[in-house]
């Protein structure tokens, strides 16, 4: 082999070592990235290396900003929450109540409607109002005053299936009290527990705005040209709805509370 030939096959091995070097360096780079291959061949080292640092920087922590204060801010208004809904109430907060009951009503299972009460308001008030405060204080119902009575009401003439029928719960006035106060507590502050989407049973809110959005939707779909993606409305009717609610649910949230 000559001199010439040996030069040549030399500088041929080493660019050829070089070559793969580049490539090696190049995939290294390009697993650092995390980045799609963009040209298969081309030689994107510089691009890796910019995205590897650009990688690095972003996950780099330099600062964290503490969020305690907001935390003790939302403590401190759950708390003030909860204590304005369990706090003792007042004989007119009482009284309020027991008068919002419709005298009317069917008797409950103690055989005393709320005409009674409001009748006789003058003479049993007294008693009654600290017997409601001691259940506040105590967090015990005396024995039997939860008990309620189940009357079926038909929904339609000449019911024949259970679902032709609605079920009431007949409870006493004196648990009827209780269920006012808080159900006038928690009516101040429902619009801040519920979500925007429910629109109704929350004051300031109706139903109707759900009427109106569907109205939009269906004029939207009606009018619309679009051919690659389309869009359909379906609608769906949810019976019984207070039947598919989870009790146990709701009582380990309103325990927790």
């Amino acid at each position: 082999m000559t001199s010439s030939e040996s030069r040549d096959n030399l500088i041929f091995q080493i660019n050829k070592g070089l070559k793969e070097a580049y490539q090696a360096e190049e995939e290294y780079w390009r697993q650092q990235s995390r980045q799609m291959w963009l040209n298969l061949g081309d030689k994107n080292s510089g691009y890796f290396h910019a995205a590897t640092r650009g990688r690095r920087a972003r996950s780099n922590i330099s600062v964290i900003e503490g969020r305690h204060c907001g935390s003790e801010h939302i403590t401190e208004d759950l708390d003030e929450t909860n204590t304005k809904l369990i706090q003792i109430p007042s004989p007119e907060e009482i009284r309020t109540a027991i008068f919002s009951i419709h005298p009317d009503k069917a008797p409950s299972p103690d055989g005393f409607s709320a005409s009674f009460f409001h009748l006789n308001w003058e003479t049993i008030g007294n008693d009654i109002t600290l017997e409601i405060q001691r259940f506040f204080t105590s967090g015990v119902l005396p024995r039997g005053i939860n008990a309620t009575h189940i009357c079926l009401i038909p929904k339609k003439p000449a019911p024949k299936l259970v679902a032709d029928y609605m079920p009431i719960a007949l409870c006493n006035v004196y648990y009827k009290i209780i269920s006012k106060i808080l159900n006038a507590r928690l009516h101040l502050i429902l619009n801040g527990l519920i979500s925007e989407n429910q629109s109704a049973f929350v004051p300031g809110r109706a139903i109707s705005d759900n009427v109106m959005i569907t109205h939009e939707i269906l004029h939207f779909l009606k009018i619309s040209k679009a051919k690659k993606r389309g869009s359909m409305a379906i609608k769906t009717d949810m019976t019984k709805a207070y039947d598919r609610v989870k009790w146990e649910y709701i009582k380990l949230v309103l325990e927790r509370v």
